[in-house]
């Protein structure tokens, strides 16, 4: 059995941390936006099922950190980040075995993560990545940082 996590961040270029029609409730992608988090319901039918999660980029051999969020963080580092947190939500429902194909900024190279991933005998493969689309501006988070 497959399962399929889609996160999908989209944001267009405007200026972060704009109002939305709502006065003081910040537009997403601000950092603050308010997002909720679906319930899952787990039937016991369901079972146990065995996911890897594999945080891109991040490799010791590979100086590629990806492309770089609204607010300047390596893509890298931010999946490491999205990957600790839905691993702890998953496993707290009980239903979920999780992986992580790397728990650091020096993790093992791909080909040793799609070993340990077949070693494990992991249900689904859940490989996450940042995508940069649209047109590109420049701001200034703070003085001397350009995203």
């Amino acid at each position: 059995m497959w399962l399929l996590f889609l996160l999908i961040a989209c944001s267009s270029p405007t200026v972060p941390d704009t109002g939305l029609d709502i006065p003081r409730v910040p537009a997403w992608p601000a950092r603050n936006a308010p997002l909720d988090d679906p319930e899952v319901l787990v039937t016991p039918s369901f079972g146990i099922k065995r996911i890897a999660i594999d945080p891109g980029h991040g490799t010791r051999t590979n100086t590629n950190t990806g492309t770089r969020t609204l607010w300047c963080e390596d893509e890298d580092d931010m999946v490491l980040s999205i990957a600790e947190d839905l691993a702890t939500r998953l496993r707290a429902t009980g239903a979920f075995e999780v992986m992580l194909t790397r728990e650091g900024p020096d993790g093992p190279s791909y080909r040793h993560r799609l070993a340990a991933v077949t070693a494990c005998k992991a249900d689904a493969l859940v490989s996450l990545h940042l995508d940069a689309r649209g047109r590109a501006w420049r701001w200034h988070p703070s003085p001397g940082q350009t995203c």
